[in-house]
């Protein structure tokens, strides 16, 4: 049945409504094969015919079994939301201890070359003493 689900097959939001359960409950059958479902993408489609007719509740497709859907998927979104508000405050504390850790890493870098390489004023002396000996060699070694 890949690509098509087929017309009156419901969501598990809507299973939990018709059975009396949370749609965590409604999941967690799925996942351990309790109940039966396909998955299309990320969502899941279940057939009405297959829930057990002991469990379900006679709430067909009132507004008020719609109103108790979009309440439930409105709490799953704002789990969503806190989870991902969360999510957002630890990245950003990453960041920042990155960022410290690299101005810490900028700092040594400048500190060593500072220590590695003479200075200019201090070659540029190098390069004339080198020049001077040699000149003072040449003029011993002529006379």
């Amino acid at each position: 049945m890949p690509g098509k689900i087929p017309d009156g097959w419901i969501t598990p939001a809507q299973a939990a409504i018709r059975l009396g359960v949370s749609v965590d409950t409604v999941r967690r059958w799925i996942r351990q094969g309790k109940l039966k479902a396909h998955k299309e993408g990320d969502r899941y489609w279940i057939d009405p015919d297959i829930l057990p007719a002991s469990a379900v509740k006679d709430v067909g497709r009132e507004p008020d079994s719609e109103v108790m859907i979009l309440r439930e998927r409105v709490r799953e979104l704002e789990r969503d939301k806190a989870y991902l508000q969360e999510r957002v405050v630890a990245l950003e504390k990453q960041l920042e201890r990155q960022q410290e850790m690299l101005e810490s890493m900028q700092r040594t870098i400048e500190t060593l070359t500072h220590r590695a390489l003479p200075s200019p004023g201090g070659l540029k002396n190098r390069i004339r003493n080198l020049f001077r000996r040699r000149k003072d060699m040449e003029n011993s070694d002529s006379s």
